[in-house]
């Protein structure tokens, strides 16, 4: 996770008092820096913890900017829009289940578009070993 919040330090503890050694907390990077991480990332949660009328976070756009599946975490107009516009998949805040659930589908869903079938994944891998050899 990268970023600050109001939950930051309750997030750091508690990956510190659980001993997670599959989360990572990263600190906030520059705007710049931003849509090279995210189009490195199979998905994009956007967490909103508490109903804020009338905001829409920039990690919205940035995430369909990079063309990454989201997960909306968030109730009111963020996720409605999400909603309505088939943004990105969309848990009530801070209920684990549910975000469990809607990364498992995400994961689904993007292995679906990357590998259609055993012969694109053939293909693609004859392409990046052709790639390889031509770079050494």
């Amino acid at each position: 996770m990268i970023g600050d919040g109001p939950c930051k330090d309750d997030l750091v503890a508690m990956v510190r008092g659980k001993g997670l050694s599959n989360v990572r907390l990263f600190p906030p990077r520059p705007k710049r820096e931003i849509p090279a991480i995210l189009a490195s990332c199979d998905c994009s949660l956007i967490p909103l913890h508490k109903r804020m009328p009338g905001t829409m976070p920039s990690k919205v756009y940035e995430a369909l900017a990079a063309g990454v599946p989201a997960i909306v975490a968030a109730e009111g107009e963020l996720a409605d829009f999400a909603r309505d516009e088939e943004i990105a998949l969309v848990v009530p805040p801070l209920d684990g289940r549910a975000l469990a659930e809607a990364m498992v589908a995400r994961g689904r869903e993007r292995l679906k578009t990357m590998f259609r079938s055993w012969d694109d994944i053939a293909e693609q891998l004859a392409t990046l070993l052709a790639e390889t050899a031509q770079g050494a």
